[in-house]
């Protein structure tokens, strides 16, 4: 039996090792329990793989606009098997930095299959072979899995889960997509860019259901134009001998496609037993735990996917801290209503905040909206498809909701994110001095147009 001063940790995902390598910065002791490869569903299948991939065709697509630019080019060469090569390079660098981090900070990692115990103690089976690990708590962060589909089985040949597209040898010649989330249409703009065509299903009135109602109008045009066919408000029957059956306003239709990825979103990894057996409340949703990421069993935490939405590195990143500090007895508190989301598309999509279903949502907010192909940056980058969008409170005047849909929108929305988690009111943020040339300036612009005062837009219909 071995002995760890502050936490054992099951899982070395995004909430794991951040919550490791807090505990290690506020003087505390704790090892790490992980069965694969460091980094989690992030650097492994999700964020770092697929933004590489995306990396790659954005180049692309810039490189077919080149005379644009006033470049020409002869030709036009395309190889998947490198675009791999290259992710893979880049999943490794991150798997081995998080090693490096790990390693500067003291953190011990044992590879093995984790199992609580009880509220201080984890058992590692790993060859045949098994140890037990004691310390004063037990944080689980054992991630997700793709969500399925009992109409759709995963086989890994045609029916595929996203972690499965990331072995494909080459881009199929069609590919369906059940799911108009982020993923789905992370993978649709990917693929499409490589020749692939693409359909791709939502069971919803609209494609990024959990977006702003105009961003999500705006993707669904985008789709359009980029020749991504779009169906929404349909339901998947099954696969039959000639295609996917799918119910639809006008009756039931086969849909053909080499490949099906089922991209619905994603489940928490738990053993329903080991859970039970500790008196640990889940349910299907994931863990539940409180504000301070600690269960209903004191001394048991939990962080990341594991316990539910919103599916999301930098939010596993802020709940393995949070954690990490009431482990060493402090008494931090998470807040989820603050956190972005990032639809990486070509273009982007991002939000932070309030979000609205219609404009019948919107009385109690003023609305700024700015057109980026207002703003000078992104006419110079040529993109200026896409807007900035902000609600800002009628009665306290703070900004509470923000969204983007074009040019670098992950990047403006961070500045959004601070601004939102700092309360900042839109009559300060309008007086801000940002930058010029730059695709931030969106933003202020936006936050100026909610109270019509836009520097960039007319000052009456022209």
């Amino acid at each position: 039996m071995e002995t760890v001063k502050d936490a054992v940790i099951i899982g070395g995902g995004p909430g794991g090792y951040a919550a490791a390598i807090k505990i290690a910065q506020l003087g505390g002791e704790a090892v790490i329990v992980e069965k694969g490869r460091l980094g989690g569903v992030c650097a492994n299948y999700g964020c770092i793989p697929t933004k590489a991939m995306q990396a790659s065709v954005k180049l692309l697509e810039r490189l077919r606009r080149a005379e644009r630019f006033a470049i020409h080019l002869e030709n036009e060469s395309i190889s998947y098997a490198e675009i791999v090569k290259r992710r893979e390079r880049l999943v490794d660098a991150s798997v081995r930095g998080i090693e490096r981090l790990l390693d500067s900070y003291g953190i011990p990692v044992v590879m093995g299959v984790g199992e609580p115990l009880s509220k201080s103690s984890v058992k590692v089976s790993e060859g045949g072979q098994t140890r037990r690990i004691e310390a004063k708590n037990v944080v689980l962060a054992t991630g997700s899995l793709p969500q399925g589909m009992r109409e759709l089985e995963f086989d890994g040949e045609r029916v595929l889960t996203s972690d499965d597209m990331l072995a494909l040898n080459a881009p199929p010649e069609s590919l369906t997509i059940v799911g108009g989330g982020a993923v789905g249409l992370e993978f649709a703009t990917i693929f499409k860019a490589l020749g692939t065509r693409i359909t791709v299903l939502e069971k919803m009135e609209r494609i990024l259901p959990s977006e702003d109602w105009e961003v999500s109008e705006f993707m669904r045009r985008r789709m359009g134009r980029a020749g991504i066919e779009v169906m929404t408000g349909c339901q998947v029957k099954g696969l039959g001998r000639d295609g996917l059956e799918v119910k639809t306003r006008e009756g039931t239709k086969a849909i053909w496609s080499e490949k099906i990825l089922v991209a619905i979103g994603r489940k928490p990894r738990i053993n329903p037993g080991e859970l039970a057996r500790l008196g640990v409340k889940f349910s299907d949703r994931g863990i539940e735990v409180d504000r301070r990421m600690e269960t209903n069993v004191k001394g048991i935490y939990a962080v990341g996917d594991v316990t539910g939405q919103p599916f999301l590195a930098h939010a596993a990143f802020a709940e393995g801290m949070a954690c990490a500090r009431n482990v060493m007895g402090g008494e931090a508190k998470i807040d989820l209503g603050k956190v972005p989301s990032c639809v990486y598309t070509i273009p982007e999509a991002a939000s932070v905040g309030i979000k609205t279903g219609g404009i019948e949502e919107e009385s109690g907010y003023k609305v700024g909206r700015f057109p980026f192909a207002a703003n000078a940056e992104a006419r110079a980058l040529d993109e200026t498809e896409g807007f900035v969008k902000v609600l800002v409170d009628r009665e306290s005047n703070a900004l509470v909701g923000a969204h983007a849909v074009g040019p670098a929108a992950a990047e403006i929305i961070a500045a959004a994110t601070v601004a939102i988690a700092l309360g900042a009111d839109a009559g300060k943020m309008k007086e801000c001095v940002i930058a010029h040339p730059t695709v931030t300036e969106a933003l202020i612009e936006a936050v100026r147009d909610a109270d019509r005062e836009a520097l960039h837009a007319p000052g009456k219909d022209l």
